[in-house]
């Protein structure tokens, strides 16, 4: 069973909103892929635009700076990530998982 989950911060370390998603039988490149996607869209929702993008998974972080090649069922949500992240000065940056407890709590 997979789920999502994201923390949107301020450069102050304020939480600004917090997010959370059931996704079902997935693989858990899937379930990262969609805190991105999740997250990015969230954040552009609430007016934010300018983002610092921190995941803890290395290959999903990897996937949206090449937007290379990946299985045919991450492909529309890794080029949603791509696009919302090439309309925006947003980076996007691996951090180890203990960066990322809360964020983890809440996919849990």
């Amino acid at each position: 069973m997979a789920a999502s989950g994201g923390i949107l911060q301020d450069h102050r370390c304020m939480v600004l909103a917090a997010f959370g998603s059931f996704l079902g039988h997935k693989p858990i490149l899937y379930a990262e892929l969609m805190a991105v996607c999740e997250g990015l869209e969230l954040a552009i929702q609430l007016g934010h635009s300018v983002l610092d993008v921190e995941s803890d998974s290395a290959t999903v972080v990897s996937w949206t700076h090449t937007q290379g090649h990946v299985r045919w069922d991450y492909a529309y949500s890794l080029r949603r990530a791509c696009r919302l992240i090439s309309s925006s000065p947003i980076q996007m940056r691996h951090v180890f998982r203990e960066a990322t407890y809360a964020a983890d709590f809440l996919a849990n």
